[in-house]
């Protein structure tokens, strides 16, 4: 009577030892899947995120060629007033950009849109503290250049500087079209509630967009 007494507790170890087992291998498989469906999950958003940034970004390229192409062709630049009228027309197509400016490979700039223009002293681009690397960057780049973002205090916004060169057909830079993403205007699906998608500019790790909550720039 004993030995069967022992035989059934050592049988009932045996089954409830092998259920934990059991157990245990659900759990662990029910939450790789749900890992899984997570991560899928998160790289559909990023993914589908990324595709229309990147659609913006070569839509404001274009732009930034065009207009730059237009000033430097015959020297259009050479004329501010000219300038600024072709800079102006851009803009009023473009709303989503805070401004336009045109600079010489030096870094100085020659003209800015109206909206601009009540600023006395003009930044040299290559010597302000702000913009000199990635004006340098833009000179030895084919590609538009992402400045550091920063916050437009009129507008209320942040702003991300872009940048492109211009070639002539020696394919030596002739001036460098600037303007300014406003965020809130071109980028106001990353600002969605629970959104958690970061921009990071690719040659140097700068992080040019962090998810804000209630317009908490600072």
């Amino acid at each position: 009577m004993a030995i069967i007494k022992k035989n059934i507790w050592l049988l009932f170890y045996i089954i409830l030892f092998s259920a934990l087992i059991l157990l245990s291998s659900l759990i662990y498989k029910l939450s790789i899947d749900t890992k899984d469906s997570y991560l899928i999950k998160q790289e559909n958003a990023v993914n589908l995120k990324r595709k229309s940034l990147e659609s913006i970004l070569l839509q404001y390229e274009s732009v930034l060629n065009l207009l730059g192409n237009q000033l430097t062709q015959n020297e259009n630049y050479k004329s501010p007033e000219e300038a600024r009228e072709i800079l102006d027309n851009f803009l009023k197509l473009n709303p989503s950009l805070g401004a336009f400016g045109l600079a010489k490979p030096n870094g100085q700039l020659y003209v800015v849109s109206s909206n601009l223009k009540n600023i006395t002293n003009l930044p040299n681009l290559l010597e302000d503290e702000e913009t000199k690397e990635t004006f340098a960057h833009t000179l030895t780049s084919s590609n538009m250049v992402l400045g550091r973002t920063y916050l437009h205090k009129t507008l209320n916004s942040l702003i991300i500087p872009i940048r492109k060169s211009i070639l002539d057909e020696n394919n030596n830079v002739v001036a460098v079209m600037t303007a300014g993403i406003n965020i809130n205007k071109s980028f106001g699906f990353l600002s969605e509630k629970n959104s958690s998608v970061m921009i990071i500019r690719g040659f140097d790790n700068y992080r040019q967009f962090t998810p804000y909550i209630e317009k908490d720039y600072d």
